[in-house]
């Protein structure tokens, strides 16, 4: 932003001073930024300027709920709040406050039906436009919530919030029956508020557990019918897998019954005579000694008579 006149340097020197009387530091620096037209060059304070203020009007108006002209009485409580804030962003609140309605002229307003937990989280989004970590288990009745005051963005917000904390225990706890059972939960109601993203991802995170989920009886039938489509696994790779599993037992029982043969063959065969028995060492040897007598034995028959054909007188 470039300063266009004088006119509104003028207008921007007086912001100025009127930041610095007050203590507006962020302010102040702001303004002087404007004046020296370097606004465009420093990115990074802007983004310094608009993030803590958010946190600081929730502290301030939702925590302490600072100058409050207004009180909600809740089904377990009441809680304070601003019209004016209210009626800046919310289109039900302002036709209830400016409209001929009881509520616009009173200073309690009933609001049956709406807790304190799923309130101050309405809250927190109007003030700030953010929510804080919101409890799976207790999701639905802000989604109603939200849709009963036409707030998109909130179901939007939930939705994601939602959808980061059951992520956050897959991964922290693995398979988690609790996810798939919150998921099993939410699923039906969910879409009666309109939270299709968190629909899809509970629909998604149910494939994943078919086996666990497909005979739940609260599921409606088109639910039923979209899981057995795209279970995981899928049926045919379950069918693949059993009959894996099927020649794998097939395959060790028949080494099982072939086991006993091979050790008796084993046992059947002479070992090395370094590491056979004493006895067997024994037998051995005395076999070699009958038959080394009797390859002497051959042999002393040979030469007596050889030696009696030399002996011999000739005719």
């Amino acid at each position: 932003m470039a300063v266009c006149g004088d006119w509104q340097y003028y207008v921007v020197q007086e912001i100025r001073q009127a930041a610095e009387l007050l203590g507006f530091h962020e302010l102040t620096k702001l303004s002087q930024f404007i004046l020296d037209q370097h606004l465009l060059f420093d990115k990074g304070f802007m983004l310094q300027f608009h993030t803590p203020l958010g946190g600081r009007l929730r502290d301030m108006y939702v925590e302490r709920a600072l100058f409050a002209d207004v009180t909600f009485d809740l089904d377990d409580g009441i809680h304070l709040a601003h019209r004016a804030v209210l009626m800046a962003r919310c289109d039900p609140m302002k036709a209830m406050f400016q409209g001929h309605f009881r509520e616009s002229t009173s200073r309690v307003i009933s609001f049956p039906g709406v807790k304190m937990y799923a309130f101050h989280i309405l809250l927190s989004y109007i003030y700030s436009d953010k929510i804080p970590a919101v409890d799976p288990l207790r999701c639905l009745e802000l989604l109603e919530l939200a849709n009963r005051l036409c707030m998109n963005r909130l179901v939007n917000l939930v939705e994601a919030r939602v959808i980061d904390q059951l992520q956050q225990r897959d991964r922290v706890c693995g398979d988690d029956d609790q996810v798939v059972e919150i998921a099993l939960s939410l699923l039906e109601p969910v879409k009666l508020h309109n939270a299709h993203n968190l629909a899809d991802w509970c629909m998604w995170r149910l494939c994943g557990a078919y086996d666990r989920v497909c005979r739940a009886r609260h599921l409606s039938q088109p639910s039923r019918d979209y899981l057995s489509d795209n279970r995981w696994p899928p049926v045919w790779y379950v069918k693949e897998y059993d009959y894996y599993q099927k020649c794998v037992n097939e395959q060790s029982k028949e080494q099982k019954e072939l086991r006993p043969t091979t050790s008796l063959q084993a046992n059947q065969q002479t070992g090395c005579l370094c590491f056979s028995s004493k006895v067997r060492r024994a037998s051995e040897a005395g076999g070699a000694d009958v038959t080394t007598a009797l390859c002497r034995a051959g042999d002393a028959g040979g030469a007596g008579a050889a030696g009696g054909t030399q002996d011999a007188p000739p005719l």
